[in-house]
């Protein structure tokens, strides 16, 4: 990046930016609140930050963004933890927070999010909609865990629950809650651990068509004798993500640039640890692999393949995108983005010649 004063180029009162616009910088004490990550492993890095309220203040920011060569990203909930997004260096952090409306068309049946909508902002309007927010079929890790829903005064709900509380849990967590906010206390603050930001963490995932009991059993050897030795590490976990997929597969292959339509789950080693750096992150750095080639020996597919949010970062374009998709999609990235302004992100080429396979750049 050329050497910009990014507080001139971003204050200059010929940007009439949007009364609730707001622009940020690292002196600033609510920095942070704009910038923080969900993982902080290996963590781009910001030199300004701007909050748009009108869409017409995101085109502006990234025309201003443009100009002056200054890089940069768009974020919602903080962006993915790809260790990829770690490449951008003082660049200016495009906050779409405040881009978080929500709209449904019954007619056509389609739901419209701003760049900024996160996952909880969904569910009143999906339930006001009359849909479905949860699958039919779910199923969890095994566990002796109670989890009572009484709809009615919590007075009877705790005579309708004396016999389990008599049995005196070690934990239980009692609670009157409107029905938006069932799922995110049912689990005994699950939600709020997973969201939590500014923790170090790593995952490294693939796609799956099948199911192996002996993996498991080598996995789980692993991480028992994984977590003996770092035990700054021993909140990590492999995580199976199954998902219903029949409306996913009953989309032709050739419909649309989602190249893993058969895939049944996501394997998900997921590791974290106390500090950046150290010896327990080099460890990680094998050990992640090591676990991801033992699930993907056993998915069903002849190689890698991750769903895209889910990739690490160290997988070639093919893994991630699929072969046979690459040449429509290098064409887009030609067409819309030739000068690779989104180059953080798993970026894809503007040229893709069938013979070029390799991993993806280390570099935009």
């Amino acid at each position: 990046m050329a050497c910009v004063d990014l507080r001139k180029i971003l204050t200059d009162p010929k940007n009439v930016w949007s009364p609730q616009t707001s622009v940020r910088f690292p002196d600033d004490k609510d920095f942070v609140n704009v910038t923080e990550r969900w993982t902080t492993f290996n963590p781009p890095t910001f030199a300004a930050a701007i909050s748009p309220a009108t869409e017409d203040d995101v085109i502006k920011a990234i025309k201003l963004a443009r100009l002056h060569d200054i890089p940069f990203l768009a974020t919602g909930a903080r962006h993915g933890y790809s260790p990829t997004l770690g490449r951008l260096k003082g660049g200016l952090a495009l906050d779409l927070s405040q881009i978080n409306m929500v709209d449904i068309d019954h007619t056509a049946g389609i739901l419209t999010v701003g760049g900024g909508t996160s996952l909880s902002q969904l569910f009143d309007p999906l339930d006001e909609a009359g849909y479905e927010i949860l699958p039919p079929l779910l199923i969890y890790k095994t566990q002796i865990l109670a989890s009572l829903v009484y709809l009615g005064p919590e007075s009877e709900a705790r005579e309708a629950a004396k016999p389990i509380l008599e049995l005196n849990p070690p934990i239980k967590n009692l609670a009157v809650v409107p029905w938006s906010k069932l799922l995110a206390t049912h689990g005994f603050g699950f939600d709020a651990a997973v969201n939590a930001k500014n923790i170090v963490r790593a995952i490294y995932g693939s796609n799956t068509r099948q199911i192996s009991a002996s993996t498991y059993d080598k996995v789980f050897a692993k991480m028992q004798a994984f977590y003996a030795a770092n035990p700054d590490a021993r909140t990590s976990l492999v995580e199976l993500e199954i998902f219903p997929n029949q409306a996913t597969a009953a989309v032709p292959h050739d419909r649309t640039s989602y190249p893993w339509r058969d895939a049944q789950g996501y394997m998900l080693p997921f590791f974290m640890w106390t500090e950046r750096g150290g010896k327990t992150e080099e460890i990680v750095k094998k050990f992640g692999p090591d676990l991801r080639r033992d699930f993907v020996a056993a998915s069903g597919y002849p190689d890698l393949q991750v769903t895209i949010p889910y990739a690490f970062g160290d997988e070639t374009l093919e893994q991630i995108y699929g072969p046979d998709k690459l040449p429509r999609l290098s064409a887009l990235k030609k067409a819309w983005d030739p000068d690779n302004v989104f180059a953080y992100l798993h970026p894809l080429p503007t040229e893709y010649p069938k013979t070029a396979k390799g991993k993806v750049s280390s570099t935009p």
